[in-house]
């Protein structure tokens, strides 16, 4: 499974970056902390799953996922945020899943690996 990390705190991306490293099957295929370098990685990158901070500053989070859904349709987008507030204006994005930035790693880990089971099932 091929991931773009788009986090505004360099922190997160390297807690991510570190926990995807650790998963057989998975490659972090880009990082940005700006809203508008998100597509354009996107389309260069071709990931099939992109965690996207919810609040990343530079841009509107819903249009940017409409931008995502036009230059990759068949992208996976997994919301991240510190915020829970922000889950239903994320669903109603239709984002795969929301993830709370204080949620134990396993909450992460357990939504790719049921990805990477649909993305096998899909490719087999």
């Amino acid at each position: 499974m091929r991931v773009l990390i788009a986090d505004d705190d360099a922190q997160v991306r390297s807690a991510l970056k570190l926990l995807l490293e650790q998963q057989p099957d998975t490659a972090l295929v880009a990082e940005t902390g700006c809203a508008y370098e998100v597509v354009a990685l996107a389309a260069s990158t071709v990931p099939d799953v992109i965690l996207l901070d919810w609040q990343l500053p530079g841009g509107d989070s819903a249009e940017l996922v409409q931008s995502l859904r036009r230059t990759r349709p068949g992208v996976t987008v997994i919301a991240l945020s510190a915020r829970p507030e922000c889950e239903k204006a994320a669903r109603s994005c239709c984002i795969i899943g929301f993830i709370s930035k204080n949620d134990s790693p396993e909450v992460l880990l357990n939504l790719l690996d049921r990805l990477a089971g649909d993305l096998n099932s899909i490719t087999a």
